[in-house]
């Protein structure tokens, strides 16, 4: 009987040695396990043999990964993103026309600009240092021709509706200045290009970007000048093309936004072989290169699916910001560690998830005290700055074996 006892718990224990590397030494009535996860030995003798409880603690490497802008804004799969000479993240959004006849009722068409960066729920506030909105005009219709902005507005579009929340109109004393906007003429068979700027100096982009604008639908209409040549007929065959774009490089300020990852991960195969798991405790290590304060941390653990939170812990004032000269560049980043506990109550609600989510909700240094001055502290976000994360879990699991049986078993 006893030998047979020695056997089943061999067997068992043996499943599991490439994870825990237990290993059994018999002595008379006694068993002794060693488990080499933390150099931990437990006796078992023959009056605890009949019922018999082994909880290991087991350490499991979850992520180690180097998290970059791109993770967040796909820089290279995104036609609208793009780094600058200096590397410095860049939104831009484009739209472009044509007008191919300088006849009334002909001689205008609508453009649209679709501005994703703000249409995020998840995003509170965000401001622009260094904005600014290009339009390029290719005229190869062979006389002058005016541009007329019939209209240039911004809408904030309401987040899951067709209604507009609020509407702002471009202006300002550029804006209003060249509108009309005057057009070369090009020598015969070319054709000129013109290009105006508006920036926050100029225009009234701060006003017009403050509503977190979702969308900009503009009309522009092209107008023969009355000093044009009226018999010059080879204006028939020519045409207007407006390129409208709008550049907003990550040089600012923002506040309360969520940066989301998934990992995917499978209980069942932590506490495979075992009966339960007694507890769990989650380490997160980060270092931390990005200029914003990352001020709470979410963790769901979520089902197969994504569409079911199972558990849920929410963490407050977790990681700083890297360290920032006077012009809101990284010379330093900041490492921290921290801690999570699941204990064995909570434990049954994480068991069924396959994924982790976790949200991180970001402020830039110094936002609030700068906010409070009227002058927000900006910071630049340039394309190799980085994340270095880390997370590991220790997991508490138990085995309970009753042993029991024929004491003729061999």
């Amino acid at each position: 009987m006893f030998n047979k006892k020695i056997k089943l718990m061999k067997t068992k224990l043996e499943k599991f040695q490439n994870r825990i590397l237990a290993i059994l030494v018999v002595s008379f009535f006694s068993i002794t396990i060693f488990n080499s996860c933390d150099h931990s030995y437990l006796d078992i003798t023959e009056d605890e043999i009949d019922d018999f409880v082994y909880e290991p603690i087991f350490a499991l490497p979850l992520i180690n990964s180097t998290i970059t802008v791109d993770h967040f804004i796909n820089i290279e799969d995104d036609p609208g993103i793009y780094a600058d000479e200096e590397s410095l993240v860049v939104f831009v959004y484009r739209d472009s026309i044509r007008i191919t006849s300088l006849d009334a009722g002909n001689n205008y068409a609508d453009g649209y600009l679709g501005l994703g960066i703000f249409d995020d729920e998840g995003l509170t506030n965000m401001f622009f240092l260094e904005p600014y909105l290009d339009v390029f005009a290719n005229n190869s219709f062979q006389t002058p021709v005016d541009i007329q902005f019939n209209w240039f507005d911004f809408h904030n579009r309401c987040l899951g509706s067709n209604d507009f929340g609020e509407e702002r109109a471009l202006g300002g004393q550029k804006f209003d200045d060249n509108n009309p906007w005057m057009i070369n003429t090009p020598a015969p068979g070319q054709f000129v290009m013109n290009e105006i700027r508006f920036t926050r100096d100029n225009a009234n982009l701060d006003e017009v970007l403050a509503i977190h604008p979702t969308e900009v639908e503009f009309q522009i209409q092209a107008i023969e000048r009355p000093d044009g040549d009226k018999n010059n007929k080879t204006k028939d065959n020519g045409q207007l093309d407006v390129d409208v774009e709008l550049h907003l490089p990550l040089r600012g300020s923002l506040e309360l936004y969520e940066l989301r990852d998934t990992i995917e991960f499978d209980f069942d195969d932590v506490e495979e072989g075992f009966d339960y798991i007694e507890w769990i405790e989650l380490k997160l290590r980060m270092d931390n290169g990005f200029p914003v304060d990352l001020i709470s941390l979410k963790l769901q653990f979520m089902n197969e699916d994504m569409d079911e939170v199972l558990f849920e812990q929410v963490y407050d004032e977790i990681f700083e910001s890297a360290k920032v000269d006077e012009n809101g560049d990284v010379v330093e980043s900041t490492l921290r560690e921290t801690l999570f506990f699941i204990d064995r109550d909570e434990v049954d609600k994480v068991q069924g998830a396959k994924n982790i989510l976790l949200s991180l909700t970001a402020n830039t240094e110094d936002h609030a005290t700068a906010k409070s001055k009227g002058d927000p502290f900006t910071v630049s976000i340039y394309d190799y700055y980085t994340i270095d994360i880390q997370m590991g879990m220790r997991v508490k699991l138990g085995y309970r074996h009753e042993f029991g049986g024929n004491d003729n078993d061999e």
